[in-house]
């Protein structure tokens, strides 16, 4: 998990199915700017992602203070969730999953999910170059905030007549006048509706990106957000809550920590190294008869019995081999990279037996 020893007491990590995804150091990243951490995680086409983050206020340096977190996708700011001192002092987990959107009187949420790069071999797009730098990389940028009073005249909080409250003397304190019946909802959604909502436009409006533009990037995914569903209108719609006389103002210019998330397909983790390849399996002969599953030595059992009902054909190949090319001759110039064959010769016996009449015989004795 992503922790900062400069930011002691705080944690974020990429949400999936509530699990946080397991991280990978980056090897060869170069030097690192100072309160930044970042990480490899896998990831897997059309899942939904989150930003978790946990507090543990005993340590963490900025208890009392609203801390603000921006999230980025491939280099465009989506949106920000902030945490109060009251949700950093429970210490349990909080994860952004969503970007909600106001239409008029209706809300819509879009969730973040993973997309699978078209990568093709068409050539360079001109309107990509420069944009692909951050494309692959979900960054998460923590800010200190604080409440300040907002100046005489800009956002007055609304009169209290308007508040939906009914006082009654004879009946409890108050009670809540019945909401409005909601207006018939349009058969689609407005094509007003920003795609990113009020955020900037995606880097790739689709999932084709030729693979010149890449320059060589092991980048399989990109991150996008979902169709705009339609929330469920709240239980005391069309009530107007009175406004808060404060703002939440950043307390310093630059965020005191920012954790970028580098998210890759498997084979694209393996193609950087950064996590071990999948080694090549270990045949069933090789391998310990202890450790072999009763599947496998039934898999190794039929194996050795196809061997052995093989073996006797191929020596019957072999023998009709060498009768065909006994019949033939054998000494013919095609036959040079044939198997050697070796033939026992038995020597001849020597004569032993005494000369015959037709024979001449020299005598080489010395007369005395």
């Amino acid at each position: 998990m992503a922790i900062l020893t400069d930011v002691p007491g705080l944690v974020v990590t990429l949400d999936v199915a509530d699990q946080d995804l397991p991280e990978y150091d980056d090897h060869d990243a170069e030097e690192t700017p100072p309160h930044t951490a970042t990480k490899y995680v896998e990831v897997h086409s059309g899942a939904h992602f989150g930003v978790a983050r946990r507090y543990t206020s005993t340590t963490f340096p900025h208890s009392d203070d609203y801390i603000k977190t921006e999230l980025w996708m491939d280099g465009k700011r989506i949106c920000n969730s902030t945490d109060s001192p009251y949700t950093i002092a429970r210490g349990q987990r909080s994860v952004m999953v969503s970007l909600s959107t106001t239409h008029g009187d209706r809300r819509y949420s879009q969730k973040f999910a993973f997309a699978e790069l078209d990568i093709n071999e068409g050539p360079a797009d001109k309107n990509l170059w420069g944009k692909l730098t951050e494309l692959g990389t979900i960054g998460i940028k923590c800010y200190r905030t604080k409440y300040a009073e907002t100046p005489p005249g800009s956002q007055a909080p609304p009169p209290r007549e308007k508040l939906s409250k009914v006082y009654s003397k004879r009946a409890a304190p108050f009670q809540y006048a019945p909401p409005p019946s909601p207006p018939t909802p349009p058969p689609t959604l407005p094509p007003t509706l920003p795609p990113f909502g009020g955020a900037q436009k995606p880097v790739l409006e689709g999932d084709q990106v030729p693979e010149k533009n890449l320059k060589g990037k092991a980048i399989s995914h990109q991150a996008k957000l979902t169709a705009p569903v339609e929330e469920p209108a709240p239980l005391l719609a069309g009530f107007t809550p009175p406004r808060d006389s404060r703002h939440r103002i950043l307390i310093d210019k630059q965020p005191f920590a920012t954790f970028n998330f580098k998210y890759r397909s498997r084979a694209a983790l393996q193609a950087l190294c950064v996590i071990p390849r999948t080694p090549s399996p270990v045949p069933l002969e090789a391998r310990p008869i202890e450790e072999l599953t009763p599947d496998e030595m039934r898999e190794l059992l039929r194996r050795q019995r196809e061997q052995a009902k093989k073996g006797p054909d191929l020596v019957k190949v072999k023998n009709e081999i060498k009768r065909e090319r006994g019949r033939a001759g054998g000494d013919d110039e095609d036959d040079e990279d044939d198997e050697l064959e070796i033939v026992e010769h038995r020597r001849k016996k020597m004569r032993t037996s005494g000369p015959s009449i037709a024979d001449e015989i020299v005598d080489l004795c010395e007369d005395d």
